[in-house]
């Protein structure tokens, strides 16, 4: 879980800093990634071991089946959030 909490922290920053301006590329495609691997981490093993040979557009759709449990489990842990969109004030700072 502490992995996740770091990737968590950097998916608020990533938010937050487009929020407050316009990413460059780079920044772009490193948020794009951890928005992949914030919705990846909801998904099963089952639907992980798919992605590995899906085309890019496919896997894309796919990933799309982690966000709602994304949302519910952030409705479920609201201080586990609240203590990562505080580390992401920090985080933002470097992205």
């Amino acid at each position: 879980m502490p992995e996740f909490l770091t990737i968590l922290a950097l998916y608020y920053a990533c938010d937050q800093a487009a929020m407050q301006t316009v990413l460059s590329p780079g920044q772009a495609a490193q948020c794009v990634d951890t928005y992949s691997q914030v919705k990846a981490h909801f998904l099963t093993q089952d639907e992980l071991n798919a992605l590995a040979g899906q085309a890019p557009q496919d896997r894309i759709v796919a990933l799309r089946q982690g966000y709602p449990r994304f949302k519910a489990w952030e409705i479920a842990n609201p201080d586990t959030v609240r203590d990562a969109r505080a580390a992401a004030g920090i985080a933002v700072a470097g992205l």
